[in-house]
């Protein structure tokens, strides 16, 4: 698991921010901001929750993104969606 990956994913497709946003609201520059998405630079804890604010969610929620949107997938393709 890549937590750059998850957090890129996030940013794109449920709230739609631009790196550069992300980077003000972090006080650090779009390129200090690039490298935690491409999983170049560790990310802190402290790092994640600041992230994790900023999109409303838990950290929780962004490390274990992937895992849970595989499941979901999983559940509707084996079991169809059932009219839900």
């Amino acid at each position: 698991m890549k937590v750059g990956d998850n957090i890129r994913e996030i940013r794109e497709t449920e709230k739609n921010y631009k790196r550069s946003f992300m980077a003000d609201k972090l006080k650090i520059s779009t390129r200090a901001y690039a490298n935690i998405e491409n999983n170049i630079t560790d990310i802190s804890l402290r790092r994640l929750e600041e992230i994790a604010h900023i999109f409303n969610c838990s950290p929780t929620y962004i490390l274990t993104f992937k895992e849970a949107k595989q499941e979901f997938y999983n559940h509707f393709h084996n079991n169809g969606n059932s009219g839900i």
